[in-house]
């Protein structure tokens, strides 16, 4: 309670909204099929320029994208999940 307070909850929210923004903005205006959606501070990347409004719609992205997108970010020292989800949350000091 002394750390997670209600204020640090919101704003850690806010963060994860700012960075999927940011990087769907980014993905859209470079053409590329990728999107993130998510809640608070947590976020999955999806390999599809479509909408996402339903589970249906994640099931018709391009699985084999999203698995270069998993390697890649390995590559770079960017620690996600193999199935795309993330945490928006800074890394410990």
């Amino acid at each position: 309670g002394e750390v997670y307070t209600p204020e640090a909850a919101v704003a850690l929210n806010a963060r994860g909204e700012k960075i999927r923004e940011r990087l769907n903005a980014i993905c859209q205006k470079a053409g590329v099929a990728l999107q993130f959606s998510g809640i608070g501070s947590m976020m999955t990347a999806h390999a599809t320029t479509r909408p996402i409004r339903t589970a249906a719609d994640i099931a018709t992205s391009n699985q084999d994208a999203k698995e270069l997108f998993y390697f890649d970010m390995v590559a770079a020292g960017i620690w996600i999940a193999r199935r795309g989800n993330c945490d928006t949350m800074p890394a410990p000091r």
